[in-house]
């Protein structure tokens, strides 16, 4: 059994990763690019460092395998081994600037915390559980993954934005589709009710949109649409025209992450809501907000170097089809 000696060197290298945690949380990186910075070191650091804790981990765990356990001497070493590499990959993360873009950093932060807190739980598992445990060897592996990703981390900022749009386009259409579903199933059990006995239901009537209900769906629907095509179109458009060469560039890029980021969560709220009983005020709300964080992203698509002259047409029927289904929407829910 672990003595009481091995037991303080286990927490406090426990308490040394939750400060390397705080480190990466408060890190905000430098405002400027540093004089003689480049990305390609950069990467080439940071790879190394993220392979580095892997091996670190390896080692760790092979020499917790079986009994028995390392001596306290032997425990310092490996330890100090891992905690070498986590304040390595610290110092390497704090040197990207924020002129890289911000949401490459956030992804890539995002990344380096994983890590560490992967790292983290490993030496838990090791200090509390038998030698050789099966969660050890999982969460070693749990770290080994977390070393990986790595390779599939953003090379820069247009890349760290398609991924966001990557991830907030399925959204948008697992939304649109779900709805859309919900609401076909419910028109193919029109006169089911009706044979079940149950018509004069009150509680059975909740569970069902009034025929006024399904129109007010339908401009939901619209505005959920507009937002999907959206996506799409920024999407495309960061493909295309997307620049890191630039300042400029490179802050419209983060720009159009935020509003992105912004977006999805309104659409997800909006199709939550309208689900019988449908109350009116809290859909015209929710409307408003998708209609809002439409209307922004289009105004910035418009004015951004992302779209070109040719562009033009696709986002005006956009900003169209918002106003539209939103005006039709009210009307709708008023009952005009």
């Amino acid at each position: 059994m672990a003595g009481k000696n091995d037991r303080n060197i286990w927490e406090s290298f426990i308490g040394n990763i939750d400060l390397v945690i705080q480190q990466i949380e408060e890190c905000e990186g430098r405002s400027e690019t540093p004089p003689g910075f480049e990305f390609e070191a950069f990467w080439s650091d940071l790879g190394k460092v993220f392979k580095a804790v892997s091996h670190e981990a390896t080692k760790l765990s092979l020499a917790y395998s079986k009994s028995p356990r390392p001596s306290n001497v032997e425990c310092e070493s490996l330890l100090a081994g891992v905690e070498k590499t986590l304040i390595g990959l610290v110092h390497i993360h704090s040197k990207l600037p924020k002129t890289a873009g911000l949401t490459l950093r956030k992804q890539i932060k995002q990344a380096v915390q994983q890590l560490v807190k992967e790292m983290k739980t490993l030496a838990q598992t090791i200090h509390t559980m038998d030698t050789g445990s099966p969660e050890q060897l999982q969460q070693t592996g749990m770290v080994w993954d977390g070393s990986d990703k790595f390779y599939l981390l953003p090379q820069d900022n247009k890349a760290a934005v398609s991924r966001v749009l990557d991830q907030h386009v399925p959204m948008v259409d697992d939304a649109h589709s779900e709805l859309t579903e919900a609401l076909n199933c419910e028109e193919d059990d029109d006169g089911l009710d009706e044979f079940l006995g149950l018509e004069n239901s009150s509680s059975q009537n909740d569970q069902h949109w009034s025929e006024n209900d399904k129109t007010v769906i339908q401009y939901c629907l619209g505005l959920i649409k507009c937002s999907k095509s959206l996506l799409k179109k920024a999407r495309s458009a960061v493909s295309a025209n997307g620049d890191c060469r630039t300042e400029m560039g490179v802050v419209q890029l983060d720009d159009l992450a935020e509003l992105v980021e912004r977006l999805s969560p309104t659409v997800d709220e909006l199709a939550s809501c309208v689900y019988p009983p449908l109350r009116c005020s809290v859909v015209a709300q929710k409307a408003a907000d998708v209609v809002k964080a439409n209307k922004e992203a289009i105004l910035f698509l418009k004015q951004s170097q992302l779209t070109g002259e040719d562009d033009q047409k696709w986002v005006e029927f956009l900003r169209r089809a918002n106003t539209h289904n939103f005006n039709k929407l009210n009307a709708a829910l008023t009952g005009t």
